[in-house]
């Protein structure tokens, strides 16, 4: 028997689960397919679709009718024997079974109004308040210890009802929820939706703290049996989802825990990126994954899945510090031959997926913003912080994401740069802690409403953040916002939506005044020839050691919406001339580039060649995972260049291949990129001006 590689180590991780009890012949046939493939991990499932135990469980009595241990036992040795681990899918909150014995365990859902519940859609969901929740943890602990699973794949792991249109019909109103409800805060559980109601907030936030109560819950139950075991939550953070991204119950908070999140790419491997840095920002254990369906036009599962896609996928999660993981439902054989060339992508990458990040820019992504600066729509905090990832990733700049959790003073000293953004909900202490950051020598980066409410969505009496940005008065813009600048490499940057005009305090240092423009024509050219307003629209304040900036306009979710090449310059314009990065790109947009310091000292930096399609109709296509004919064409004479840092070699360390130094160690040429690559070197420290 070969030595079974732990699962955080693989660097293909295959779900294809079956309904029932695996047959010998099922069982033989994945073993030839994963040889043939080199898949280095699979999920398989100790439970059918809804939960209900596949094998003769002490804890679930209500099993399948063939349920079957041996047929486990067989499975796994036989995995095992290839040296592949075999983790088990189970569906957090679909109870199987249970709910046949005991209706009254049920989830009762909350309405979203004008969208009538089906009551079809949510029969086979448990609530965590019931029995259930204290069944669950030695039921996942069974499935490891006795059945032998290598750890638990949590699907579905929300307080939702994710069967349903509209996603995630949020819950749980039982009367399992409203004893605990009031005995943890002495209020009565809220009737419905309501973000002017202080109890519904109150709900929102005790609904975090149950869901993430059963999941530690179940964390400690398995390692308690399985210390190597390996937990993983399937997170459901993701923009696409809009406006039902809340209803998950899922919390954007530090965790800390020995776990693994993952997630979903829903079609778009350019979300890798992004996923990757939120889910590292929870900091557990075991990092962060995410899956990419294996199909065409969604649930078509079918043998022509073109692997392009599916490879992009892989590289971008380990340019960004994680793993993909796929799923299927094909003959494993008839997937070997593209299951082949993304594992000899994958494979030889894995070493380079950890390592500390060269930081440079961190994202804002704040829960209280999501759930009470939104009220109903999360989607314009989600747009915003893509957008903001999706600035730095075109311009070359590294970027993380941080949570509410990380706002203190000594997570934020690790960033040269904070982009706030359009983040309204700010309380009192945050602003503090943000004024040390920037007088210490931060730089801020701000727009629009930001602070204009506290933590709970309620409106402070004057923006919190506003002596900080430099803002004496403020109101809203009129038409069309166009910044015209004083300094900045574009005369004009123009964004869509709604903007704000302030006036500043006198040491403020004008970069752009903002256009007002109520015609589509430039000036009235057309009309009458009045010029439009101009009003102040962005500047920069030195404070301490560090720097504001702040635009009236919406600086990154105009970006990922309306994005244009001006915005793009602009926005290096603004950060890099304030603080410098460590290390950036001379190259094409379509070149992402990750920077990260391995454990033995030496620096990675990971550059992937992900372009978009060249499908021009329609843009995107309108089916989830439909692959239009795109390609992937070389890239010529990329420069990675170093600020502060000097180097003497540089190799790939794919290949072994060195590169030439230029500009005195402070330049790495690149002569050619195919699709990713990893420059490997031991930089030291110069000064500044180049001593």
């Amino acid at each position: 028997m070969q030595r079974i590689k732990p699962y955080y180590l693989c660097a293909t991780r295959l779900e294809y689960r079956g309904d029932r009890p695996p047959t010998k012949q099922y069982v033989d046939t994945l073993v030839e397919g994963l040889k043939a493939g080199g898949v280095e991990a699979i999920w398989h499932s100790a439970v059918e679709h809804k939960g209900k135990p596949l094998f003769p469980s002490k804890v679930f009595p209500d099993c399948h009718p063939q349920a079957n241990l041996e047929a486990f036992k067989y499975l796994l040795d036989s995995v095992h024997a290839i040296g592949r681990p075999v983790m088990s899918w189970y569906p957090l909150n679909l109870g199987g079974g249970m709910l046949t014995s005991h209706p009254d365990w049920q989830m009762k859902f909350f309405d979203i109004e004008g969208t009538p519940q089906n009551p079809q859609e949510g029969q086979y969901y448990v609530c965590i308040n019931s029995p259930y929740g204290r069944l669950l943890p030695p039921f996942v602990a069974e499935v490891v210890r006795d059945v032998g699973f290598d750890g638990i794949w949590f699907d579905g792991s929300t307080f939702s009802n994710h069967n349903t249109w509209p996603w995630f019909l949020p819950g749980c109103k039982c009367d399992w929820c409203r004893d605990r409800f009031k005995n943890d805060t002495g209020l009565a559980l809220p009737e419905k939706i309501d973000y002017e109601n202080w109890v519904f907030k109150q709900w929102i936030r005790w609904r975090y703290d149950i869901l993430m109560d059963m999941w530690k819950t179940c964390v400690d139950a398995v390692l308690a049996v399985r210390p190597d075991a390996i937990v993983c939550f399937n997170n459901y953070r993701r923009r696409n989802l809009g406006s039902f991204v809340w209803n998950t119950g899922i919390p954007l908070r530090k965790l800390g825990w020995n776990c693994l999140l993952s997630s979903e790419l829903d079609g778009c491997p350019h979300q890798a990126d992004f996923q990757m840095k939120m889910f590292r920002a929870y900091e557990c254990t075991y990092g962060a994954e995410s899956c990419w369906l294996l199909t065409d036009y969604w649930n078509c599962w079918v043998p022509d899945h073109d692997p392009l896609t599916a490879i992009q996928a892989c590289l971008g999660a380990i340019s960004a510090g994680g793993v993909a993981c796929m799923g299927m439902g094909v003959d494993v054989k008839l997937f070997a031959p593209i299951l082949k060339q993304i594992q000899d992508q994958a494979g030889p990458r894995i070493q380079f997926k950890d390592g500390e990040v060269v930081e440079y820019a961190a994202t804002w992504c704040s829960e209280r913003y999501q759930d009470f600066g939104c009220k109903d729509n999360p989607h314009l905090a989600w747009s915003q912080w893509y957008g903001a990832n999706e600035l730095c990733r075109h311009m070359h700049l590294q970027n993380s994401i941080i949570f509410d959790g990380h706002i203190n003073g000594n997570d934020l000293k690790r960033y040269p740069v904070l982009l706030v953004g359009e983040t309204r909900c700010i309380s009192v202490k945050q602003a503090e802690i943000l004024n040390g950051y920037v007088e210490s020598g931060g730089i801020l980066l701000a727009g629009r409403n930001v602070g204009t409410l506290d933590e709970w969505g309620d409106p402070h009496a004057w923006p919190v953040l506003d002596d900080l940005l430099g803002i004496r008065t403020r109101r809203p813009g009129n038409g069309t916002s166009t910044l015209e600048t004083v300094s900045a490499p574009d005369r004009w940057v123009t964004y869509k939506g709604a903007f704000v005009v302030a006036e500043p305090v006198n040491d403020v240092k004008l970069l752009a005044k903002v256009v007002e423009r109520t015609t589509s024509s430039w000036d009235g050219v057309e009309a009458d020839n009045v010029p439009a307003p101009r009003s102040n629209g962005l500047w920069v304040r030195r404070v301490g050691k560090g720097a504001v900036i702040w635009s009236g306009v919406e600086l990154f979710g105009n970006y990922l919406e309306f994005p244009t090449p001006q915005m793009r310059r602009l926005f290096h314009y603004l950060l890099v001339s304030l603080v410098a990065p460590k290390i950036t790109l001379d190259g094409p947009v379509c070149v992402t580039v990750n920077s990260r310091i391995r454990a033995d000292g030496t620096w990675m930096v990971h550059l992937h060649n992900v372009p978009g399609t060249v499908y021009n109709f329609p843009n995107p296509p309108r089916d989830l995972f439909l692959h239009a004919p795109g390609e992937v064409n070389p890239v010529y004479d990329l420069s990675v260049r170093l600020n502060g840092l000097a180097v003497r070699e540089a190799k790939s360390g794919l290949t072994g291949r060195s590169f030439s130094v230029t500009d005195n160690g402070r330049a790495i040429h690149i002569p050619r990129l195919d699709l990713h690559d990893v420059i490997i070197f031991s930089p030291s420290n110069i000064g500044m001006n180049g001593d």
